[in-house]
């Protein structure tokens, strides 16, 4: 079978992407942190939860301390950070956070907080109902 010449440098960029990715992982397994809970939904001002991280590979511990941020202050920040857990608290804004640890290797995890969505959704059934 003839191939066009192009079709190997087609290929490179593949071959490349499957490399790097091998190449990211340390000790054959990618490390990474996560998150209890993953998710949540916090329906109302000042309300708080604790995220805890821990790391993903079972034989690997997080190096601390641990840096947390969140994808915007408006609707919550953190009163509280030590160890593997953290408190968040949230606004009365609506809107969902992202809540993102890094621990000092360079290991992430992600968590996601949604705030006020439960209220909002049962007063637009409401109206609705009215109507």
């Amino acid at each position: 079978m003839k191939r066009h010449p192009l079709f190997s440098l087609l290929l490179l960029p593949l071959a490349l992407a499957f490399t790097a990715c091998e190449t990211s992982s340390a000790g054959g397994s990618e490390k990474a942190i996560t998150l209890d809970p993953a998710s949540v939904t916090l329906d109302g001002d000042g309300l708080s939860t604790v995220f805890t991280a821990s790391s993903s590979a079972e034989d690997t511990e997080l190096a601390l301390p641990l840096e947390w941020s969140v994808s915007n202050a408006a609707l919550g920040t953190f009163i509280s950070t030590g160890g593997l857990s953290a408190v968040y608290q949230s606004t009365s804004l609506l809107g969902s956070n992202a809540i993102t640890v890094k621990d000092q290797s360079g290991a992430e995890g992600v968590a996601l907080v949604y705030q006020g969505f439960e209220e909002s959704l049962s007063e637009t059934s409401d109206e609705e109902s009215a109507e």
